[in-house]
């Protein structure tokens, strides 16, 4: 008697499960915790290691269908500061060289909150982020008080995809990349900021990936 209890109890949980991914769900990223500080690292740490605690993932399922599915990496100072030293590494830059990549970097950082996105969707013609305004999605950085900027401008990042894949070891060849850039009219890290937000939506759903402090 317990046994058949126990069938219909799995049998009933498949099924609740089922209604609910039929009828739409979303998974949003939480990961380790970065470093909320906008100054220039004096030493670096590894590399994968950055990416990784600045990199969320997130699913949108709809009618048993994988909708979207987004990798975003926040290009913070801590980040930009890792990528020019695995740069160097790998390019065998000189002295001047790292010089003119760090200035680059540095004044991108100040100029813009940049996110590098990695989609996939279920539908082709649904990833169309570089559209913008006539995007069927809606991105958005929202600080921890609720205050939200939308981008700027969302490009296709057109590095080939070796060169893609040794900067974000993640990304994959059914992957399109993007660069989104969102103007610094809120506070998203330093100032006592403990969260921020990038969150993503459509009429098939939405999905919000959440950085936290250490």
């Amino acid at each position: 008697m317990k046994s058949i209890e126990f069938a219909a109890a799995v049998a009933a949980g498949a099924f609740a499960a089922a209604i609910a991914l039929a009828a739409g769900s979303c998974g949003g990223g939480h990961s380790a915790p970065a470093r909320f500080d906008e100054s220039w690292p004096s030493k670096t740490r590894d590399y994968e290691i950055v990416t990784a605690e600045w990199t969320r993932n997130g699913t949108i399922v709809k009618d048993y269908d994988k909708v979207l599915q987004v990798s975003a990496t926040f290009l913070s100072s801590e980040w930009r500061a890792a990528y020019v030293s695995k740069r160097t590494e790998m390019e065998l830059l000189g002295d001047e060289a790292r010089a003119v990549l760090t200035a680059e970097q540095q004044s991108a950082s100040e100029e813009y909150y940049e996110v590098e996105l990695l989609v996939s969707t279920y539908r082709y013609e649904e990833n169309e982020l570089q559209k913008g305004d006539r995007s069927m999605w809606r991105i958005a950085l929202v600080d921890d008080k609720g205050n939200e900027v939308l981008p700027a401008d969302i490009r296709r990042d057109r590095r080939a995809y070796e060169v893609l894949r040794a900067f974000f070891p993640h990304a994959k060849e059914f992957h399109t990349p993007y660069v989104a850039r969102f103007p610094r009219t809120i506070t998203l890290l330093g100032d006592g900021a403990r969260k921020f937000t990038l969150k993503m939506a459509s009429a098939r759903g939405g999905v919000e990936l959440v950085w936290t402090a250490k």
